[in-house]
């Protein structure tokens, strides 16, 4: 069965000149990043409750991530996925909308009483669901307090979603931040509910992979993961390819290294792909060594020739 089609707005003006503002809507806010297991079951539930309201489901979300905007070193302002993740993952759950807003420092300078005047008096809210450790507003200020009296002023159902755990851990999008930058892969897709992966559009390199005989598909893309060689699969057309994928900063060749400029490099071996330009996914099933600086480049092919040898039994 087909699910129905996620709308996606920018604006409140957007949703209520292009929507059926009559019905109401029931609102969720959070990051989602990931959609993790507690994401779906939070959001499983949120569709659940609007379907009894006979209202509209909205999931309000920021994007760049707000820590990104307020503090873009944190090594926890990387999203684990794009936003375009968010939208593909929301669709096949059922939810009817995402608001998509934009977040920058004006945003971030948004008193708590602002933000409710922002967020939730621009619609006809009709129900609300939060995460227990909900905040919002200016240095995260706001608190689920502040939800209740307005949700009592305007008579609007407020429910809070307790913790959702696994093994008796609370399920995070930090925990699984933590396992990835550990190189943990097995326990970050435990919580994560998939494997981690990386999408995007394949950039320009400086051909130094092939020079040496390994030809690599390039990603520009932010990862929150330990740096080192990957064992992985490379999602394109359709198809499948067993790959193995460095991830950072290329010691041997790089004498610029900055560790906030990690490189995504994935090689697929016996295939000559043609994937410049191309959107691919590249999904990590296992950590197989550092990054390491070798002595010299025939030391690397070397290396990467035994690399290539042991994703064979990887997975």
């Amino acid at each position: 069965m087909k699910s129905k089609m996620l709308s996606t707005w920018t604006n409140s003006g957007e949703i209520l000149k292009k929507t059926a503002p009559q019905v109401g809507f029931g609102l969720t806010i959070g990051n989602f990043d990931g959609v993790h297991l507690g994401h779906r079951k939070l959001l499983m539930e949120f569709i659940d409750d609007c379907k009894n309201y006979n209202i509209q489901s909205l999931v309000l979300t920021f994007d760049p991530h707000p820590k990104h905007v307020i503090n873009p070193r944190d090594p926890y302002a990387t999203r684990l996925f794009p936003i375009d993740d968010l939208k593909r993952e929301l669709q096949g759950i059922g939810l009817d909308h995402l608001w998509v807003q934009n977040f920058n420092l004006e945003m971030a300078s948004k008193t708590p009483e602002q933000f409710i005047e922002s967020f939730l008096d621009s619609l006809p809210i009709k129900f609300l669901l939060v995460g227990h450790d909900f905040r919002f507003g200016k240095e995260r200020k706001g608190k689920i307090e502040d939800l209740l009296v307005w949700c009592e002023a305007k008579k609007v159902p407020l429910k809070i979603f307790s913790p959702f755990e696994v093994e008796n851990k609370r399920v995070s999008t930090s925990l699984i931040k933590d396992y990835l930058i550990d190189g943990d892969l097995e326990s970050a897709a435990k919580f994560l509910g998939r494997k981690y992966s990386v999408y995007g559009k394949v950039v320009k390199g400086e051909n130094r992979g092939e020079g040496i005989g390994f030809p690599t598909a390039n990603l520009n893309s932010p990862v929150p993961l330990k740096n080192g060689v990957y064992a992985t699969k490379l999602n394109f057309g359709g198809e499948v390819f067993k790959s193995i994928t460095n991830v950072g900063l290329r010691p041997t060749v790089n004498q610029n290294l900055d560790l906030w400029n990690k490189n995504v490099e994935t090689h697929v071996p016996g295939q000559r792909l043609d994937l410049y330009g191309k959107e691919v996914q590249v999904e990590f099933f296992k950590f197989l060594r550092p990054e390491i600086k070798f002595e010299s480049l025939d030391h690397l092919k070397d290396q990467i020739a035994k690399d290539i040898k042991s994703i064979n039994i990887s997975y």
